[in-house]
């Protein structure tokens, strides 16, 4: 993802994304359980209205919600501006610098965007809170991958 690209038509996606996007992200929330303080990266956040759920789940926590396309950016930030624990942060994914670790680092339907994982999965890791007592978790739905042997596959290749 370059830095602060702009193709995005971000009010469209807001309103088409919430027939598959949204609802695979849905599911993706229910692999976890949350104490409701986690730190929470939402790795392209779009038009943010998946991180307007996160912020729910994590009522004392922070979510960081993070985009390359500053019309994605824009369109989240009137989706979540009531929100007081959500930051929205225009970045690349794979250059991004937050205040904090996290705990949890959330991503849905964008990593097939990213040319080069590996440079992305090795910045997520430095991300994450590795000594923490609490779990560090890394949740992630790629598009177009339907099955748990699928999902298995994909992970395969994003580690060679």
């Amino acid at each position: 993802m370059n830095e602060n690209r702009s193709g995005w038509d971000a009010w469209t996606y807001d309103e088409i994304s919430r027939i598959v996007q949204y609802q695979w992200g849905l599911q993706v929330l229910k692999w976890r359980e949350w104490n409701g303080k986690e730190i929470i990266m939402d790795a392209g956040c779009g038009s943010g209205l998946l991180t307007k759920r996160l912020a729910e789940k994590v009522p004392r926590g922070k979510v960081y919600a993070v985009d390359s396309d500053i019309n994605m950016i824009r369109q989240a930030k009137r989706n979540l501006a009531e929100l007081r624990n959500v930051e929205i942060v225009l970045a690349d994914l794979a250059k991004v610098k937050l205040d904090l670790e996290v705990d949890v680092i959330f991503s849905n339907a964008v990593l097939h965007w990213i040319h080069d994982h590996a440079q992305v999965f090795q910045h997520f890791w430095k991300m994450l809170k590795c000594n923490s007592l609490e779990k560090t978790e890394l949740l992630i739905h790629v598009e177009d991958t339907e099955t748990y042997e699928e999902r298995l596959q994909c992970y395969k290749k994003l580690q060679s």
